[in-house]
């Protein structure tokens, strides 16, 4: 029974490189390319193609033309992404066909070509498929078989996976595949189970699928028969529903087969006749096998005449595609057949058949070791100088980084200076205004000596004209009527006083106001900016950048909403500005989270200045903002509760707790790459405060700070 070998062929199958859905219209597919521009655009749709030949409709001819047509465009165009693509679309389709070696050489190139093209490795959205390109080759070594090299593209995938958080279920699951290919079934089948697990967790169905086919096997090898046929017909189900006909054909070709085993042959020939349905006709290592398998069905159940007609069958196919090994294959269950009809004629050519075939086979195999040798010796020499310009590819990759960084903090740098400078002017002109009032005040008071002056010497002229009563009551009314003006004028001028104090306050009050309400106003404008600026940007991480700058911006836009709207211009109402905050934030992130609640505790008149509610509201920024992106993924009732409270000596107190998933270390950490916790960690020593941290059924955060610090 062939049924291990060909299972060995599903392994091969990586299906996150395929864009798997419903149904597509080929026909309509391939008329739309042909009339298209010869673009980078219309690489893509030929790779698209391709796949669309090779999993949906098994049509490998056809899936090979299109890819190597793509790749012909690519290079015409000089599109490095299109070449990267196309050479691994062509090295699956080379796979499927069973032409392992020049897939190998396809699948390498493109993994030269990735690791030593800056345009390429910087891509994010390209390392999945170079991952996947790891692991496909690792499985192709294994049927060499070379198990360092397995390893080596095995681990070189998961170290990228690992790096970036993605395809790690693909990286397991080719581990896996070496252990089984060792013998290793324990730790096969320990693999396999995580990949399955970080499958489910991404709903990525045709990995799913793929991994319960490796279970299956594994099952079957420690002959525990009933949960191998369990999981391939989940495998099954899996496949049907991301319409992969390659791998529902090989999950019914394998259910035959154990179901054979199993002597179930009502079974066994159901879904041998499925099988055969959807195989292609130009698939010929599908057609001979599955051929194959129904001859030994009919011989199993002694109907030997119908097992002679699908060993012919299967006889023809092994012809059409030249393998002596199926040849012989063939030959030996004919000769059972014959023997077990009692045709003794027909039984004795098909023995001479097999004893030719014993000899072209023992001298292909001489060959084909010889020549391994050489490709293989080639190959490691390649692969030394590949390592050689690797390693100065990483370099130049280093010190471009250092280069960035550098750049940034001259930025940055230049930018704090330029800060400094402004201040500067604004102290100087300060200062320049408090002068000014200083020598109006002093030639205030030199007046008003020089008017006391004045009376004195009047005073001393009365005194020396005593004698006169009459001009010196004259002098005393008059001195009383100009007492009296100058009382009145006093009284007038204070009260002129009064009424421009009254009216700087207002003013002042109405400037401060102005000022709270421009500010708000020029954030907001900045905060529109960069929302225009996100819808701009289709890479993710640079989307995530402009949100969470965005959310910051938006938590001091309210600080100065809430001080222009006030009665006191400084001093910010913390409840309502904390309720309105969580109220915006959820709004942000309002399609990944799911049914969201907040609490607040804390007493109606607690407030702060400004110095104090703008950390304070960012902190809060970036706790809420790094719940809702990375503690509530895939959450219900999410839940996040806060409690603000003032002692007596002015100590406030926040803690905030949120029922997402927490840290994997369970710790926080203190070296974080992540701009949100740097910020949480400055705004804290802004204010001169504490911050603890507990991970108990909920993500506690303590943080205590001096209102008057």
């Amino acid at each position: 029974m062939q049924f291990r070998y060909y299972f060995l062929l599903l392994m091969t199958l990586i299906s996150s490189q395929l864009a798997f859905g419903q149904v597509s219209n080929l026909d309509s597919l391939v008329v739309l390319n042909q009339s298209a521009t010869k673009d980078s655009l219309n690489v893509l749709q030929k790779i698209n193609i391709s796949n669309k030949f090779r999993v949906e409709q098994l049509d490998y001819p056809s899936s090979k033309k299109y890819a190597q047509d793509a790749l012909q465009l690519a290079e015409k165009l000089n599109y490095k992404k299109g070449v990267f693509l196309s050479k691994i679309a062509l090295g699956f389709v080379l796979r499927d066909m069973g032409k392992r070696q020049e897939c190998n050489q396809n699948l390498k190139s493109a993994i030269h070509d990735f690791e030593f093209n800056r345009v390429l490795f910087t891509n994010v959205k390209l390392i999945p498929n170079y991952i996947g390109t790891c692991t496909a080759l690792a499985e192709n070594y294994c049927y060499q078989p070379d198990f360092e090299s397995a390893q080596k593209y095995a681990f070189q995938g998961l170290e990228w996976a690992e790096k970036y958080g993605v395809e790690k279920g693909q990286c397991w699951n080719c581990i896996a595949f070496i252990f089984y290919m060792q013998k290793n079934i324990p730790e096969a089948k320990t693999y396999t189970f995580k990949a399955i697990n970080d499958f489910k967790e991404k709903n990525a169905i045709a990995d799913l699928a793929r991994a319960y086919a490796f279970l299956a096997s594994y099952y079957y090898e420690e002959n525990n028969l009933e949960q191998c046929v369990s999981y391939y017909k989940l495998s099954y189900e899996a496949y049907k529903k991301v319409n992969s006909l390659y791998g529902m054909r090989i999950d019914l070709y394998n259910l035959a087969s154990v179901y054979l085993a199993m002597n179930q042959f009502e079974n066994a020939d159901e879904y041998a006749s499925e099988a055969q349905k959807i195989t292609s006709k130009d698939d010929l290592i599908g057609s001979f096998f599955i051929s194959q398998l129904r001859a030994e069905l009919k011989y199993s159940l002694k109907k030997y005449k119908e097992a002679i007609v699908y060993g012919n069958q299967a006889l023809e196919f092994a012809q059409l595609e030249n393998s002596i090994g199926d040849l012989n294959s063939c030959y030996k269950n004919l000769l059972s057949c014959y023997i077990g009809l009692q045709d003794s004629a027909n039984a004795f050519l098909c023995s001479q058949k097999i004893s030719q075939l014993k000899d072209s086979l023992y001298f292909t195999e001489i060959s084909r070791s010889t020549a391994e040798l050489a490709k293989k010796y080639e190959s490691e020499k390649k692969e030394q100088q590949i390592q050689i310009l690797k390693d100065k590819n990483l370099l130049a990759l280093n010190k471009f980084e250092n280069e960035q960084l550098l750049r940034k903090s001259l930025t940055q740098e230049n930018d704090y200076q330029l800060l400094e400078l402004k201040k500067n002017e604004a102290l100087k002109k300060s200062l320049a205004r408090e002068n000014f009032l200083k020598n109006e005040e002093i030639i205030k008071s030199n007046i008003i000596n020089q008017s006391l002056q004045e009376k004195n010497d009047l005073m001393a002229k009365n005194t020396r004209n005593e004698s006169m009563v009459r001009a010196l009551l004259v002098a005393i009314l008059l001195i009383s009527v100009i007492f009296g003006i100058v009382v009145y004028a006093n009284f007038s001028k204070q009260k002129e006083v009064n009424k421009i104090v009254i009216s700087q306050k207002e003013e002042l009050k109405t400037l401060m106001h102005e000022m709270h309400h421009r500010v708000k106003n020029n954030l907001q404008v900045i905060a529109a900016m960069l929302r225009m600026q996100k819808r701009s940007v289709e890479d993710e991480a640079v989307i995530n950048a402009l949100i969470d700058s965005e959310t910051r911006i938006q938590a001091i836009a309210m600080v100065h909403e809430k001080l222009y709207k006030a009665e006191m211009h400084s001093q910010v109402n913390l409840k309502e500005y904390l309720q309105e905050l969580v109220s915006e934030l959820k709004k942000q992130y309002d399609g990944s989270v799911h049914s969201f609640s907040f609490t607040l505790n804390m007493k109606d008149n607690l407030s702060s200045n400004l110095d104090t509610a703008i950390p304070l509201g960012l902190i809060v920024n970036e706790l809420c903002a790094n719940a809702f992106k990375h503690g509530f993924v895939e959450k219900q009732n999410a839940k996040i509760s806060m409690e603000l409270n003032q002692n007596t000596d002015g100590l406030i107190s926040l803690v905030f707790k949120d029922n997402g998933q927490g840290f994997e270390s369970r710790q926080l950490p203190e070296q974080s790459k992540s701009i949100g916790l740097k910020l949480i960690y400055l705004f804290v020593a802004q204010l001169n405060g504490n911050l603890k941290f507990e991970q108990t059924e909920t993500t506690n955060f303590y943080i205590s700070f001096n209102a008057n610090s």
